[in-house]
């Protein structure tokens, strides 16, 4: 019956991103302040989760996350309901940096390229710096980026080791990094292809992180900081769902 469901599920999850990718960059034509762009988006987001299997959807602290200006969210990644998740939950709108592969999407790129999500070309070192520059330009004025630092989705329990860029943007926009911590998500849906399962999410959000007094010098010790508190959130979120 799970694989059935998945099978209908799939194709139907395209569709609907597909409608909602038009819907957004229709609203952003007009919308520059996010209001109603971001609206969509999050109803996407509480949309994909449900048919990505959650059945419930547990927070922790999550008034961290609200009326944030010029922050970056960072967290573990081991499913692909984790953007769809931290979208339906967050009330301001959130930038992501992402493969700049992906704003070759027919529509689905034109809605990134229209609320400004920030593609990174991570095979031209050039101008991933660029990107960067840019983004951080773009958190000074206010705006929040959502950061996986791990890169690409984990197999396992054990966070894989964390790519440098997103820590020297939080370095060079000086601006706080949330931690937050998923739990449930692999469970559901893990990386590959598979039957989708159902049950409970988690998400718990740590206390900023400032980054405004450190520099360079200080990536190596912010990184590990950061890896504990992220690290720390998982735990709290995992125990919710055994609550």
């Amino acid at each position: 019956m799970r694989h059935l469901y998945t099978a209908l599920a799939a194709p139907v999850a395209f569709v609907f991103t597909m409608l909602i990718s038009l819907a957004i960059c229709i609203a952003g034509l007009f919308d520059r302040t996010g209001w109603a762009w971001w609206r969509i988006g999050r109803f996407w987001g509480w949309t994909l989760t449900r048919m990505g299997g959650a059945t419930h959807v547990h927070t922790k602290n999550l008034e961290r996350m609200h009326g944030l200006q010029g922050a970056i969210l960072m967290s573990n990644h081991e499913s692909n309901l984790d953007p769809p998740l931290l979208i339906g939950l967050s009330r301001e709108p959130v930038r992501f940096v992402a493969k700049h592969s992906l704003f070759w999407i027919p529509i689905f790129g034109q809605a990134m390229w229209v609320v400004g999500m920030i593609p990174v070309n991570r095979g031209r070192r050039d101008k991933a710096i660029h990107s960067l520059q840019e983004a951080a330009d773009r958190i000074r004025e206010g705006r929040v980026v959502l950061v996986f630092p791990e890169g690409t989705r984990s197999e396992t329990q054990t966070m894989l080791p964390f790519k440098k860029g997103g820590f020297m943007l939080a370095l060079q926009a000086g601006v706080p990094i949330i931690p937050v911590g998923i739990a449930g998500t692999r469970s559901l849906l893990p990386p590959g292809w598979g039957a989708t399962h159902f049950g409970p999410v988690a998400m718990s959000v740590g206390e900023p992180i400032l980054t405004e007094k450190m520099d360079i010098s200080d990536r190596k010790a912010l990184m590990d900081q950061v890896h504990a508190a992220i690290t720390e959130q998982r735990i709290e979120a995992a125990a919710l769902l055994e609550v």
